[in-house]
């Protein structure tokens, strides 16, 4: 607002027309510092939730130019303010400004994302629950937040298996331990050993 004051010429100035009256929209940045209250002993901000232009400019100014004065810069010493700092003061708002919208549109993408996925999730849920036992198990397997145990307990059911199935399950329990650097001799320990060996053999790789 001081930069708009301070650009003003000799036959020009502002005039209030009573469009909201709070702090912000009566008062010029610099040239008076509102007091505010004090909660858990810090001074609060003024104007967290007020309406102001852009988030900088207040409601309720006018400008009034008199043609028949001349119109010429006014003096810097008409100001009891540095334009240089008043200058730095909007420049840093305006760019706090854009980082806050910035920072607003990238949470509103975050968000955005986290519910597509949360509702992909949950319908791929859904439909491994709608799937006979020995197909949910092997869709199980297959998904990326299966844990180890999970996994164990499903190998512990393969003999269980239908023949086409069990085949199935073999190859993705093979794929998720491969993925788990838990297929080769060297990385196994011999309980694990035991079950690659079996799952070798359903696949006939023994």
């Amino acid at each position: 607002m001081c930069l708009k004051v301070i650009k003003l010429k000799t036959n020009e100035t502002l005039i209030r027309i009573g469009h909201f009256s709070h702090v912000e929209c009566i008062t010029l940045d610099d040239v008076r510092e509102p007091q505010t209250r004090t909660v858990k002993g810090k001074r609060m901000p003024y104007g967290t939730t007020r309406t102001l232009a852009n988030g900088l400019y207040p409601f309720g100014w006018a400008k009034l130019e008199f043609l028949d004065l001349e119109s010429k810069p006014r003096e810097g010493n008409d100001w009891p303010f540095s334009i240089q700092e008043l200058e730095r003061i909007a420049k840093a708002k305006e760019e706090a400004a854009k980082k806050s919208k910035v920072a607003s549109e990238a949470a509103e993408i975050r968000h955005r994302e986290e519910e597509a996925k949360r509702i992909a999730e949950e319908k791929c849920k859904a439909e491994i629950d709608a799937m006979p036992p020995e197909e949910k198990d092997i869709a199980l397997v297959n998904g990326a937040k299966t844990d180890e145990g999970q996994v164990v307990e499903i190998y512990s059911r393969i003999d269980d298996f239908s023949d086409a199935n069990k085949k199935r399950l073999a190859e993705s329990l093979k794929t998720y331990w491969i993925s788990h650097k838990k297929w080769k001799k060297k990385d196994c320990s011999k309980k694990q050993w035991k079950k690659v060996q079996k799952v070798k053999d359903v696949l006939g790789e023994g």
